[in-house]
C-alpha cells in the first residue's frame, strides 16, 4: 500500500492541514478489514478506484459514495475494501472544515456523508476530475484548485479565539485542561464547549485525548523494543493501563497487538504520525 501527504497551498494552510493519497493495486483479499482511527479530523474523500463497505454498517447510505464527507470519529472504523484501493483526500484543521461544509461540525461526527449535500454538482464534477487526472500531482491540483474557489466565493474565516484554544490543546500534547483552555479564551467551560462542537465536532476533552493518543505513535516511531510506561507518562497518560485503555476504544486492540499487527491503512495514516496542526 502506498501513501503520501502533500502540504497545503499557502491559501488554504489556515483551514487544511494536508492532502493525502493511498493506492494500492493488489487484489483486495476475501474478508479483508481496514482500520482507521481518530485523528481529530474532518475529511473530504474522493476515490478514484473503488468505494469502501462499513464492516459494522453494512447498509451505510453514504458507503457507495466516490466523493463523501467524514466526519471526526470517535471510535475505530473497520471497512472492506469492494475492490482495487485508490483515493485522496483532505485533511482539515481541527477546526478547518466547518467553514468550507457550512454546518456544524457536531452533526457529522461518526457519520460519512455524499459531498454532493455540501457541494451540490460541483461535487460529481471533481470526482470525474479526479479519475480523469494520471498522476498524484494532477490529482492534488484538482482538489486544491476546488478547494480555492470555494474560499474565494465563500470567504471562509476561522474563529481566531477558537483557532488559539486548539493550537494551545495540541502544543500541550492534549494535557491542558479544559478549564485552563477557557480561562486561555475568556469563556465559561461551557460556552468553550458549545464553540468546539460547532467548529470542532468534538468537545475539548475529547479533542486532547485524541491528541494525547496521537502522540503515542510519535513518540515510539519506529521503535522495535519499547517500554509502554515510559511512553504512557511521557505522552500525558497516568499510567499505562490508561494508554491501553484508549487504545482499545480508538485502535480497536490494545498498543502492542497494532504495533506488531497492523500494516494496512491504519498503519499508513499513523506512520510517523504527528498531533493534528491547528494553523
Amino acid at each position: 500500500m502506498r501513501y503520501a501527504e502533500y502540504p497545503p497551498h499557502p491559501r488554504l494552510a489556515a483551514h487544511v492541514r494536508c492532502l493525502w493519497i493511498m493506492d494500492d493495486s493488489a487484489p483486495t483479499r476475501p474478508g479483508r478489514v481496514e482500520r482507521v482511527v481518530p485523528d481529530g479530523c474532518v475529511e473530504i474523500i474522493i476515490h478514484y478506484a473503488d468505494p469502501f463497505r462499513s464492516a459494522d454498517d453494512p447498509a451505510a447510505a453514504a458507503q457507495n459514495c466516490r466523493a463523501l464527507v467524514a466526519g471526526q470519529i470517535t471510535r475505530c472504523l473497520r471497512l472492506h475494501p469492494t475492490g482495487r484501493i485508490g483515493m485522496i483526500g483532505i485533511r482539515f484543521n481541527p477546526d478547518g472544515a466547518a467553514a468550507f461544509l457550512r454546518l456544524p461540525m457536531h452533526e457529522l461526527s461518526d457519520r460519512v456523508a455524499p459531498l454532493e449535500d455540501f457541494w451540490g454538482p460541483c461535487a460529481a464534477e471533481i470526482e470525474e476530475r479526479v479519475a480523469a487526472a494520471k498522476t498524484d500531482i494532477e490529482r492534488v491540483r484538482v482538489v486544491q484548485q476546488a478547494l480555492m474557489h470555494r474560499a474565494d466565493h465563500a470567504r471562509p474565516a476561522n474563529d481566531p479565539v477558537l483557532a488559539a484554544c486548539v493550537r494551545r490543546a495540541i502544543d500541550s500534547g492534549g494535557t491542558a485542561s479544559v478549564d485552563e483552555l477557557a480561562a486561555h479564551a475568556h469563556l465559561s467551560p461551557r460556552q468553550l464547549e458549545r464553540r468546539f462542537l460547532s467548529a470542532v465536532g468534538l468537545t475539548p476533552k475529547f479533542l486532547s485525548r485524541i491528541i494525547r493518543f496521537r502522540r503515542v505513535f510519535e513518540q515510539v516511531g519506529h521503535a522495535g523494543q519499547i517500554d509502554w510506561r515510559r511512553a504512557a507518562l511521557a505522552c500525558g497518560y497516568y499510567d499505562q493501563a490508561h494508554l491501553i485503555r484508549d487504545f482499545r476504544a480508538f485502535a480497536d486492540r490494545p498498543p502492542v497487538a497494532f504495533f506488531s499487527q497492523e500494516t494496512g491503512m491504519a498503519r499508513c495514516l499513523t506512520q510517523g504520525a504527528a498531533a493534528p496542526a491547528a494553523d
